[in-house]
């Protein structure tokens, strides 16, 4: 895996955006930032929701916030990531205290933003 801190080289083609130099024949080389993971909580939650669901046919398939609350976690203490959270505005969904508007405090608290 990658240190912490690490850039990830991405070659582009053509102008390069201001501040960044031309390798040459109009290749240049420009840094991507691997400190950061931006998670797509609709995509995580339903993912999580419908295995749930598969391996408990009790459970009705769905979003689940336990599913993004996993990935979070993992990703802020396994890969030690900054996460930035995207998903819908005035998102409810089903946790394990019920419904919840928006993002759970937990979670959101341990993201760096929630867009």
């Amino acid at each position: 895996w990658l240190k912490k801190g690490t850039c990830l080289p991405h070659v582009g083609f053509g102008q390069p955006p201001a501040g960044f130099e031309i390798a040459g024949n109009g290749v240049y080389l420009m840094a991507y930032d691997a400190t950061r993971v931006v998670v797509n909580f609709h995509n995580v939650g339903m993912t999580y929701g419908y295995q749930l669901s598969r391996e408990r046919p009790s459970n009705p398939p769905g979003f689940h916030w336990m599913g993004v609350r996993l990935c979070v976690q993992s990703l802020v203490e396994d890969l030690q990531v900054k996460v930035v959270g995207v998903l819908f505005q005035n998102w409810r969904a089903r946790d394990s205290c019920g419904l919840v508007d928006g993002v759970p405090e937990d979670i959101r608290s341990m993201c760096e933003s929630v867009l």
